[in-house]
């Protein structure tokens, strides 16, 4: 959580002087709300953040939905570096290689930093559920490969963007536009975010997602029944 609130921070201090794309700031907004809900809800007396996606290894608990959650965050976190780094570049950036090198080890830098706070979090708070050092390498994992998207993502932006007419009234007004939905989705999206604080201290409701697998306190995997309790304090 530390890492999304350091990104609005920087967001709402920079935001008269960048544009960023809304999409950006929605993705960040989508981040925080399934953190929050993956910490703060559980399923069937366990918390989202535990939950199994699908079971890929049992040696390496491969999909659980906080590595999904690592991908999405870091993914979005580099979108926001590139938003921050596109204003002192040319048009078209040159050097993609080395940009792209720049960009990814950025959002993973982030990726790193996160890191460094769960594992203050672990000496300072007994039984914190952060994870032991393979928890820790697969999280890396997965902010790579978010990381590695969207780079993915950007090039095909940048590439669509040359196939564009511009002129400079069209840029512009394209600035001015997208400054103002930007705005709007920084507001709303600190409104989501509240909300979803909110949402993780809702009294017990019924599991309606179907069911669903998880790794118990004692290693072994587990599956919840549809209509089981799942939403806790």
């Amino acid at each position: 959580m530390s890492i999304i609130i350091i990104l609005f921070i920087l967001i709402g201090l920079s935001l008269r002087h960048v544009t960023y794309r809304p999409s950006t700031l929605w993705g960040l907004t989508l981040w925080g709300f399934l953190h929050m809900a993956g910490g703060g809800l559980s399923w069937n007396g366990h918390r989202w953040y535990e939950i199994m996606f699908y079971t890929f290894s049992e040696s390496y608990r491969i999909l659980k939905y906080d590595q999904v959650i690592h991908f999405i965050g870091f993914l979005v976190a580099t979108l926001v570096v590139w938003d921050l780094l596109r204003p002192h570049l040319t048009h078209p950036p040159k050097g993609h290689i080395a940009l792209g090198i720049t960009v990814v080890m950025a959002g993973l830098g982030l990726g790193a930093l996160n890191e460094i706070v769960e594992f203050s979090v672990s000496i300072a708070t007994p039984h914190n559920g952060v994870g032991d050092l393979t928890n820790m390498g697969l999280d890396l994992i997965s902010n790579l490969l978010g990381a590695l998207t969207a780079w993915i993502i950007i090039l095909a932006r940048e590439k669509r963007a040359l196939q564009q007419p511009h002129t400079p009234h069209r840029q512009d007004n394209t600035r001015r536009t997208r400054k103002n939905k930007s705005t709007y989705a920084l507001l709303t999206s600190i409104t989501v975010l509240s909300a979803a604080l909110f949402l993780a201290t809702l009294t017990p409701a019924t599991n309606i997602l179907g069911s669903a697998t998880y790794f118990t306190q004692d290693g072994n995997l587990a599956t919840t029944t549809p209509g089981a309790p799942f939403l806790q304090k």
